[in-house]
């Protein structure tokens, strides 16, 4: 088992859809890699039921270390992508 300073860590982007399926293999991915959710967006998604929405995207902000992400892409079947930052000038 491998333990990573929080320091360490970076935050990235991931669509996901919220089918019980894609949920859960997001979450075991997140368990086994260290990883967290520190944010979560979906446009419409709190209208509906969760049959409804298991056809409906949610973005997940997620905290991970950077030697972890080929195993979170891989055990979650979900593409990690890089903030876009917008800054205001």
């Amino acid at each position: 088992m491998k333990f990573y300073k929080e320091s360490e860590f970076v935050y990235m982007d991931c669509e996901v859809r919220m089918s019980k399926e894609k949920l859960f293999r997001v979450l075991y991915a997140m368990i086994m890699c260290h990883a967290k959710i520190t944010n979560s967006y979906g446009v419409g998604i709190y209208e509906y039921s969760r049959q409804q929405n298991s056809f409906n995207n949610v973005d997940l902000k997620i905290h991970i270390h950077p030697d972890e992400i080929d195993n979170f892409q891989r055990m979650s079947d979900a593409m990690l992508t890089v903030p876009i930052s917008v800054g205001i000038n």
